[in-house]
């Protein structure tokens, strides 16, 4: 009798609140599970594909944003660099930050709100997105890009915007 006292005890708690949290959890399990069956609900895996395809969605929306500042840069053979681009000039009108962050201050003002919100979203983007990483995706000509690594699958190496 006290072994079956015990697995009460543990089943129930103390006090009785464990039972009612693991009830709880149960009749929520079983409503979502008859929700998914009647197909009032979306299942989990419909749910998580839904989910990735939004956040597919607003990366491309973003990355655009971004790629098309670069091309412009390009194709107007305007360098991406400023004089003063590293992160303790962020937000100084007065110093010239370079044509990419001017580009992309345009668009926010623009009224790009994808861009806006990914950029303050990402606090260490907004405070290193100048110095250090121009200085991985562009360095400079004391240590260039090997052309091994610029060639293309048609084995031209000559790559422009």
């Amino acid at each position: 009798m006290a072994h079956a006292h015990d697995r009460l005890t543990k089943h129930f708690g103390k006090d009785g609140k464990e039972a009612k949290k693991s009830h709880e959890f149960a009749r929520e399990k079983a409503l979502n599970f008859l929700a998914v069956m009647e197909n009032t609900k979306d299942d989990i895996r419909t749910q998580f594909n839904t989910k990735n395809a939004e956040v597919v969605r607003k990366n491309r929306e973003i990355l655009s944003s971004v790629i098309k500042c670069v091309i412009l840069c390009g194709r107007q053979n305007l360098p991406l660099r400023g004089h003063r681009d590293d992160s303790q000039h962020i937000g100084d009108k007065n110093t010239n930050s370079g044509n990419f962050q001017a580009l992309l201050d345009f668009c926010i003002d623009s009224g790009d709100e994808n861009l806006k919100r990914y950029l303050e979203s990402w606090d260490f983007i907004v405070n290193r997105r100048r110095e250090d990483i121009a200085n991985r995706a562009f360095p400079s000509k004391a240590n260039p890009i090997p052309a091994a690594d610029l060639r293309l699958p048609s084995g031209d190496t000559t790559i422009s915007l």
